[in-house]
């Protein structure tokens, strides 16, 4: 059996996986770069720069953008949260009917409303007996 030789796991430092996090957050690279604690100064766009051409650096962000992803597409607060926001922009614009549908879909997903449906069933006669209590009411 061939025994392939395994590529060492590269460990992020802590000042990386705080880059990576605040790239996939959508931060530009260099202000990435300066929030993870690198220093605020001409070299930072380089430092940036060599940060983003690491496959280890690149996998990362695309790891943390994916988890992002995931949890907002799944999240019923982020949900609700921005049928809120749309609703606020509707109304600002004046576009009152819009407004009101976004909040309404808010309030469906957050399980305020509660669709009922209701069977409603008639006793419903024959034709001849209808027709035999029509004749007695006109001969009668």
């Amino acid at each position: 059996m061939n025994k392939k030789s395994l590529k060492p796991v590269s460990i992020l430092t802590i000042k990386q996986r705080l880059f990576c996090r605040y790239v996939a957050q959508g931060m530009s690279n260099r202000m990435s770069a300066i929030e993870a604690g690198y220093a605020d100064s001409v070299s930072t766009s380089d430092t940036a720069y060599k940060l983003m051409k690491k496959p280890d650096i690149v996998r990362e962000i695309e790891r943390v953008s994916n988890e992002i992803a995931l949890k907002e597409r799944v999240s019923l607060a982020h949900h609700v949260s921005r049928m809120q926001d749309l609703s606020q922009k509707a109304e600002d614009a004046g576009q009152y009917g819009s407004a009101i549908q976004a909040e309404h879909y808010a309030g469906k997903v957050s399980r305020l409303y509660v669709d009922q449906s209701h069977v409603v069933s008639e006793k419903r006669e024959a034709p001849e007996v209808i027709l035999e209590r029509l004749n007695s009411l006109v001969d009668g």
